[in-house]
């Protein structure tokens, strides 16, 4: 049971990835990766130092970061049980109202 929700979880990184690499014919490997991982490891991510392609390439990377993020989740929510699928939507600002004190405790 647990192997076949890993497979699953797999499956839906696969496809994020795949669905977000497409828009500007990214390399899906490096979407994986960076959704598994949280690693930016496209060309001139975080040295500072870019040329015009790499530019191009570092804003594109991060568009496709971002969609292949929101794609995870919504695969991901397919994934819980139903009765949870069903819960209503928590309010973002109950999120921050709630994460801002912990986040200044640790600064």
């Amino acid at each position: 049971m647990a192997l076949d929700k890993l497979n699953l979880a797999n499956q839906c990184i696969r496809d994020a990835a795949q669905q977000a690499a497409a828009v500007d014919r990214l390399s899906v490997p490096v979407l994986e990766r960076f959704l598994r991982t949280g690693d930016e490891t496209w060309d001139g991510a975080g040295s500072g130092r870019f040329t015009p392609a790499q530019f191009e390439n570092n804003a594109a990377s991060c568009r496709a970061a971002k969609h292949a993020m929101r794609t995870l989740f919504h695969l991901l929510a397919n994934l819980l049980p139903v009765e949870a699928q069903q819960a209503p939507p928590v309010a973002p600002e109950l999120i921050r109202a709630h994460i801002e004190p912990m986040v200044k405790g640790l600064v």
